[in-house]
């Protein structure tokens, strides 16, 4: 059964809750584009942590890939277990614990040092992301969940499209630790935003799927296909993001804030790409059951009822609830 706006937003005239729900959905976005900066960036200033910490690239790079295995395997689990959780108070707690993991990310003296910061980086990474969806669905009447969802989610692609390239710039100014410092003080922000600009009756006795039930996506044929394709997909496009500075340092002779400038298309073109199919999926909400919306990027750009339900039921697997 889908949920509706909180009971204080459907009180206010039309105008004003409007205000207010796109207000908390900005809030949300900004705790996104925290997440994504953190995520993304550190693609950028790979060779400059391997050259100070005295560690190979290769080696280097399962900085990477613990955080994203760590952040895949917490994220529905911690969702799960935090279900009873008021959303907005659980997702203040979140970046305030991210904030803290980036300073301590910044003060690193050795590889395993950050190595542990970066797991510290996505449990709460991987605890926020969905859970700010789950409460963007929460607050907005159905008919426009699609681009509700696209303007939280735009946050990981104004994140590669912005808060990487300024990573990387900083970094050739300063040196690797400073983006973190940077992060820290985006993720302060969008902690503050959160308190002020996130309604506190928002959300508060939202449901949440319980690990059994997103464990039962695996066996349905359906959804396991889908799933399927977007790991390789996700492998794919990633593993070659993860060394793409040193990659363009060799191939053509980029680094610092040029790697950033390539950085910077790629996420001008994700960002684009995500408000483009927030319309299709936004047209396409009255028909879709609210137990398998698409809540994270890339949203489908396009009206084929298989990549729609394909979409839908991947991004369905680590959801925190259903609205």
């Amino acid at each position: 059964m889908a949920h509706e706006s909180p009971l204080l937003l459907r009180s206010l005239p039309a105008s004003e809750a409007t205000v207010i729900r796109y207000a908390a959905l900005c809030c949300l976005a900004l705790g996104t584009f925290a997440v994504g900066t953190e995520g993304f960036m550190i693609a950028a200033i790979l060779p400059e942590i391997a050259a100070d910490l005295a560690v190979s690239l290769q080696v280097t790079g399962l900085l990477v890939t613990v955080f994203a295995i760590t952040y895949a395997l917490s994220a529905p689990i911690l969702t799960a277990l935090t279900g009873r959780f008021g959303r907005r108070k659980l997702l203040v707690l979140c970046m305030a614990a991210f904030a803290c993991a980036n300073l301590v990310a910044a003060m690193a003296a050795s590889y395993d040092f950050l190595l542990g910061a970066r797991i510290m980086l996505a449990l709460t990474a991987g605890l926020y992301v969905p859970n700010a969806n789950a409460l963007a669905s929460a607050i907005t009447p159905v008919q426009w969940r699609g681009r509700a969802l696209a303007v939280v989610n735009g946050g990981f692609s104004g994140a590669v499209a912005l808060g990487v390239p300024l990573g990387a710039l900083l970094c050739s100014r300063t040196n690797w630790r400073m983006p973190f410092v940077g992060v820290a003080i985006l993720a302060g922000a969008a902690c503050l935003g959160l308190l002020v600009g996130v309604p506190r009756d928002a959300a508060t006795q939202l449901p949440a799927a319980s690990l059994r039930e997103r464990l039962k996506l695996l066996r349905n044929p359906v959804a396991f296909p889908a799933l399927l394709v977007t790991t390789l997909w996700a492998l794919g496009g990633y593993t070659m993001y993860t060394y793409i500075a040193p990659y363009l340092g060799q191939a053509a002779r980029l680094d610092g804030a040029r790697v950033g400038l390539v950085l910077f298309l790629w996420g001008v073109c994700a960002f684009v790409g995500l408000f483009l199919g927030g319309w299709p999926t936004t047209g396409s909400a009255q028909t879709v059951s609210s137990r398998s919306r698409c809540h994270s990027w890339p949203q489908p750009c396009s009206h084929s009822r298989w990549r729609l339900g394909a979409c839908l039921l991947t991004k369905r697997w680590s959801r925190s609830s259903s609205p």
